[in-house]
């Protein structure tokens, strides 16, 4: 229907059920659309990984007015947003959308 949105659904395989995340935090992202997110660290990565150290990462999109680049982290456990500052914002990516976001192996 055109709305940009920002709620955060997550489906729980276990009973293949989704559940809506109440997110906490002063820093949360605007309303948008378009934008890429990814869950760090994947279980290709880490098999077993503890489940307290597991954030999706959210970059870009686009709001209800113009396109973003800004860098949010939400950490799973708490449902807790915070800004990441990567303290490149002249020499980062520019503001896009409808993008595509990659990453290969731990170090990057």
């Amino acid at each position: 229907d055109g709305r940009c949105l920002k709620d955060i659904h997550c489906l729980e395989l276990a009973e293949f059920r989704w559940t809506l995340k109440q997110a906490f935090g002063s820093s949360q992202p605007s309303a948008r659309y378009g934008h890429t997110a990814a869950v760090w660290p994947p279980e290709s990565e880490i098999p077993g990984r503890d489940k307290d150290s597991e954030f999706l990462f959210v970059f870009g999109g686009h709001s209800a007015v113009s396109e973003l680049n800004d860098f949010f982290a939400f950490h799973i456990e708490s449902s807790t947003w915070v800004k990441v500052d990567t303290g490149r914002q002249t020499s980062g990516p520019s503001k896009r959308f409808a993008h595509k976001w990659d990453w290969s192996g731990l170090k990057t």
